[in-house]
């Protein structure tokens, strides 16, 4: 009887999470299907919830101790607001998918904060060391870039496997619209190797 009231127990401490890292509802679902390939507690097994959970103390998270709602590494800059912000958290959620579809090897904050230096520096803004220094103009300018390359990848993926033309328009589509179409060639093949696997185990 202590299993099912351990998992909601770890359930409502990832809900607290969220909210004490300041985490959108983008970034979060990102966060749960980067580390479970699940978008949601209710899908998820114990053990599936204690990786979402350690994914939650890296990003910041303390356990029962009081931690401020903007507390982590990504917290709001003064004088932000949450209208402000969303582009922050847009470049976040596009980064984190792309560590998921293999574009990014490295998928960590410090990572992320080093790109946006380097494209600052090489676009001729004012540099910035991390994400939350960037001004609105930046923001922008680093999310049509995340964009652009991640465009630029999904289509070249699509092409490896002849898929390209089955997209309505040969792949031109708004972004969304290809990263859950990429999203779904994923899911297909994915279903392929397990029914290639399967097939090849019952013939043994």
């Amino acid at each position: 009887m202590a299993y099912p009231i351990k998992i909601n127990t770890v359930k409502a401490k990832i809900n607290i999470a969220k909210t004490q890292l300041g985490m959108d509802e983008d970034i979060y679902r990102a966060v749960l299907k980067d580390v479970t390939g699940k978008i949601s507690l209710k899908e998820m097994n114990f053990t599936d919830l204690m990786m979402v959970m350690h994914a939650m103390k890296q990003r910041g998270f303390k356990a029962k101790k009081p931690v401020n709602k903007t507390a982590g590494r990504y917290s709001r800059p003064s004088g932000q607001t949450a209208s402000s912000r969303k582009p922050q958290d847009k470049i976040i959620a596009i980064w984190i998918t792309m560590q998921r579809h293999g574009f990014v090897t490295d998928g960590s904050e410090s990572a992320l904060d080093k790109f946006i230096n380097n494209q600052t520096r090489q676009t001729g803004m004012f540099a910035v060391t991390s994400l939350r220094f960037l001004s609105p103009p930046q923001a922008s300018k680093v999310i049509e870039v995340l964009k652009k390359w991640h465009i630029r990848a999904i289509t070249k993926a699509f092409k490896s496997t002849d898929s390209l033309k089955l997209l309505r328009n040969n792949g031109v589509m708004p972004y969304l619209e290809l990263v859950n179409a990429f999203d779904a060639l994923n899911r297909e093949l994915d279903s392929k190797r397990e029914c290639d696997v399967e097939r090849h185990e019952a013939r043994q």
